[in-house]
């Protein structure tokens, strides 16, 4: 029975592969099969068997019965047959038997060659993300409240990811669209393919090219993108990984043209090492952002800057989480950042019900990262009608729930977070729904 099943396996796969279509096979020309004469014994078997329903014919649902056949194509036509076994006399049985004894060597080659396309198939992978975001923000500068960049956010975004390898070489594309919800009928936001890189095993570790990548050890950035190349190593227990490249998109700049805005860099050089000692991970980093030289505005020092970052999280309780996170940069101004963190619970798109509840505390200086992630408070706020950047310190809540399989819930709180400078707080508060496939 297992032997049967095992052959009937193979006819499903063959059927899968050749479309229910001799023509599909003729593409292999290299076919190193003798030719099965038309007088062949199998001839009549699958003719009869066409016949009486079993298969659907060869072409066009009839048994060319005066055409010469490779073992291969008759090997694909009594695969067929196979999987219409249970529908089968006693006779038809014995007869498909017969033409599985005769053809066992070229169904087990055939099945051989599906497997290989199989495992190929196996090894590529289509996923995504749909997130949609509303967030509603206030802030006020020495008691007097100002009128935010964007006071509420309303917008969605949509990521569908292309993942595989083959022959030990991996890649990875990304397209990411994000649109408004509140914007004009037509306007359908923007489309990018932000993410496209390849990479395998070589010159003793790990190497990428392209557009990917490029975490660091998630004090502030969480989802950034570089242009170039990386490579990964494992030394002992460390693993340490240098990348090199621009950022996808525009970095805080200070002291770009106009203060207060963003600007992009020529050069984005990184450096991570990181290792688990018991159950804790730890890590420490090194950023270096080149800016062509640019000047600030009194002509004092120029906007470049190298951050150094530390970060180590680990349980010190069963399902409670404490994450810490510190960083200083080589800029004159709001160089230092750090977040203390606890969360409780954890979080499984799978897992139905699933939940926890996280409390941190941050102060982040603007010049102490690099693209800060929309998961805390808008650095960009308006003193007196113009648009400053300022860092920010203060309470962060979340509360993360799924109440339904590939489905996930965060409620997010930020109020009164404080402003390094201008005597400013801004108050956030954010629902997020998050969509898995």
């Amino acid at each position: 029975m297992k032997h049967k099943m095992k052959h009937k396996m193979i006819g499903i796969l063959a059927i899968a592969f050749t479309l229910g279509s001799a023509s599909s096979v003729f593409a292999y020309s290299d076919n190193p099969y003798v030719d099965v004469p038309r007088d062949h014994w199998a001839y009549g078997v699958v003719d009869k068997l066409t016949k009486a329903g079993i298969i659907e014919g060869y072409q066009d649902n009839t048994f060319k019965g005066d055409k010469v056949l490779t073992r291969y194509e008759m090997a694909t036509i009594i695969a067929k047959a196979m999987t219409k076994y249970d529908k089968a006399d006693t006779e038809e049985k014995a007869a498909i038997n017969k033409l599985k004894v005769e053809f066992a060597d070229d169904l087990e080659n055939q099945g051989v060659r599906l497997r290989k396309v199989e495992k190929r198939l196996e090894q590529s992978k289509i996923s995504g993300e749909y997130k949609v975001v509303y967030q509603d923000m206030s802030s006020e500068v020495n008691g007097v409240k100002q009128k935010s960049r964007v006071d509420n956010l309303f917008y969605s975004r949509a990521r569908i990811v292309f993942t595989g390898n083959i022959d030990d070489l991996d890649y990875e594309f990304r397209l990411q669209n994000v649109s408004d919800l509140r914007a004009e009928s037509g306007a359908d936001g923007t489309t990018s393919l932000n993410r496209s890189n390849v990479g395998g095993k070589m010159f003793g570790g790990k190497w990428r090219f392209g557009t990917q990548a490029d975490h660091n050890l998630d004090l502030w950035v969480t989802d950034a993108t570089i242009k170039g190349v990386s490579g990964e190593y494992r030394i002992g227990k460390v693993d340490v990984v240098g990348r090199f490249g621009k950022e996808y998109v525009p970095i805080t700049s200070y002291f770009s043209p106009s203060p207060g805005s963003y600007s992009s860099i020529d050069e984005h050089t990184v450096l991570t090492a990181s290792t688990t000692v018991g159950k804790t991970f730890v890590g420490v980093g090194y950023h270096n952002l080149s800016f062509s030289g640019r000047k600030d505005p009194y002509n004092v020092t120029d906007d470049n800057r190298s951050i150094y970052e530390l970060a180590a999280h680990g349980n010190i309780a069963p399902n409670l989480l404490l994450s810490a996170a510190y960083s200083k940069s080589t800029a004159d101004f709001e160089n230092t950042g750090y977040n203390v963190s606890l969360e409780y619970g954890k979080v499984n798109p799978a897992i139905v019900h699933s939940q926890s509840f996280k409390a941190s505390y941050h102060y982040a200086g603007i010049s102490s990262t690099y693209q800060p992630n929309g998961d805390y408070s808008e650095l960009l706020i308006n003193v007196n009608g113009n648009k400053v950047l300022s860092g920010f310190k203060g309470l962060a809540l979340a509360y993360n729930y799924v109440p339904r399989k590939s489905t996930a819930l965060v409620f997010k709180a930020q109020p009164n977070n404080k402003t390094i400078h201008y005597g400013g707080k801004t108050s956030a508060y954010s629902v997020t729904g998050y969509f898995f496939f």
